[in-house]
């Protein structure tokens, strides 16, 4: 019975991916139909009763108890995330987004860390529905514009399917799960379908020449492999899948289309141009030279370059030249002390607990290189799954000097269930207040967009209004 709890998440990821197919939706904007889903099974299962959740998902107390705390992390944060990612023109001016994350962590950090077993599975489950769905799509519109010979090229694909980097950041945080699932489930039929997709995800990253993303899940398997002797043992297994991925994508994705389907125009070479890269960050390092205190402002990058985009693509150029260089180097200090800290505690327990922690531990580290060459993360479905990864680790930093009541300990008590439900209620109509005029703004002409470069506009601090570039 307790497997049942993937068939609700099963369901609504096929729902809404299918559900983006049939509106001319691509994953590009996949993560607007989760929030809707996701706001109506998280209110029923967290803000009123817990005997829904348990109905909805016929499991035991401690799993419904597990579901209910994620469930409120995630209510919280797509609440709060429609706010900060898809309408930055208010984040911009209130922070929201910055204190959402912040915020989500600590949350899904203190009562999300003693079941991370479960985290793990709902994770792997959720990205081996959703990209065995995603990639069915992706290969009927490949083959089919093979056969017409107008879909092969990869702008092409990437225009009728998604934006590719938020393909790839879901890519590089999923893969690590889904291949754990591939070498340790019990299941045959499961393993066998995760083994597929781990293949496949790899072959469609060649596909793509999304360089940044293989280099990044490689580099950080090796940096996982050789801190933790605990998984060494899938050295051979993660090599095996690279080479299959690979001699798959040379055949499948290539071969086929250029010997069988006659489609002369397929290209067999990888993409090695920088896409611009390069100037971009030759120009950031010369702003932040000129800018190297207090940085030029958050979210102003587009309006101090000569890019027609609004980072340079590197979370460390962007920080530098954002907030300056001190703060810089005091966030790269703590990032390496908690990379220490949490390093000695995964070495301290268990080998059988320390194995729950394998794909967060993988997929963070690759999310960090991934960074350094694929900007930031905006969409509030990647920020989801990145902050779904990085909260089990912080918990463990946290758990033993934090020790809070749990959440649902306190709704028990009629007063404390009386407060939650009405905290979440109005904290619910108030985000929609919040976002209702943004929305129907951008329905009726795109309000707070530059008419000439057609980026949101943002203004500058008060110290920099006499050398503010006027665009």
């Amino acid at each position: 019975m307790t497997k049942l709890v993937f068939i609700l998440p099963l369901v609504l990821i096929v729902v809404a991916i299918n559900f983006s197919v049939n509106i001319g939706f691509g994953i590009y904007d996949l993560h607007r139909a989760l929030q809707l889903l996701c706001v109506v099974f998280i209110l029923a299962s967290c803000a009123f009763s817990s005997r829904v959740a348990s109905l909805v998902y016929v499991i035991g107390s401690q799993q419904a108890r597990a579901i209910r705390a994620l469930s409120l992390f995630a209510m919280i944060f797509i609440g709060l995330s429609i706010i900060g990612a898809s309408y930055p023109i208010i984040a911009a001016k209130g922070g929201g987004n910055d204190f959402l994350l912040v915020f989500a962590i600590v949350i899904l950090a203190i009562h999300g860390s003693n079941n991370v077993g479960f985290v793990y599975s709902a994770v792997a489950y959720f990205g081996l529905a959703g990209l065995l769905v995603y990639y069915f799509q992706f290969f009927i519109g490949y083959f089919a514009g093979v056969v017409s010979g107008t879909s092969i090229e990869r702008e092409v694909l990437v225009h009728h399917f998604s934006n590719i980097r938020f393909l790839n950041h879901i890519q590089v945080l999923f893969f690590p799960f889904i291949f754990a699932l591939s070498v340790e489930s019990d299941n045959r039929l499961v393993r066998n379908l995760a083994v597929v997709i781990s293949i496949l995800t790899i072959s469609i990253l060649f596909l793509l020449s999304a360089r940044a993303a293989l280099g990044s899940l490689s580099i950080a398997a090796l940096v996982v492999f050789v801190f933790f002797k605990e998984y060494r043992s899938y050295i051979k297994s993660f090599l095996w899948v690279l080479v299959v991925g690979f001699l798959c994508y040379l055949m499948l994705l290539k071969g086929i289309p250029m010997f069988f389907l006659g489609g002369e125009g397929v290209p067999v070479r990888i993409s090695l141009h920088s896409s611009g890269r390069w100037g971009m960050w030759v120009e950031s390092l010369e702003l932040i030279r000129n800018n190297w205190l207090l940085g030029v402002g958050v979210l102003h990058y587009s309006f101090v370059s000569s890019s027609v985009y609004a980072h340079p693509h590197n979370l460390i150029l962007q920080v530098g030249l954002e907030y300056g260089v001190a703060v810089l180097t005091l966030l790269a200090l703590l990032v390496i002390k908690l990379s220490f800290m949490l390093y000695r505690k995964l070495s301290r327990i268990g080998s059988a607990e320390v194995n729950s922690y394998f794909p967060f531990v993988w997929s963070v580290v690759a999310a960090i290189g991934m960074s350094m060459f694929s900007g930031v993360w905006v969409a509030p479905l990647t920020q989801l799954l990145l902050v779904i990864c990085l909260a089990p680790l912080i918990g463990l930093l946290i758990e033993d000097c934090l020790r809070l009541p749990s959440f649902f300990e306190l709704s028990k008590h009629k007063v404390g269930s009386l407060f939650v439900k009405v905290i979440v209620i109005f904290t619910v109509l108030g985000l929609l207040l919040l976002v209702y005029p943004e929305v129907k703004a951008r329905i009726e002409g795109g309000a707070g967009l530059d008419p000439v470069r057609g980026v949101q506009v943002y203004s500058p601090r008060f110290w920099q209004e006499d050398v503010w570039p006027e665009k």
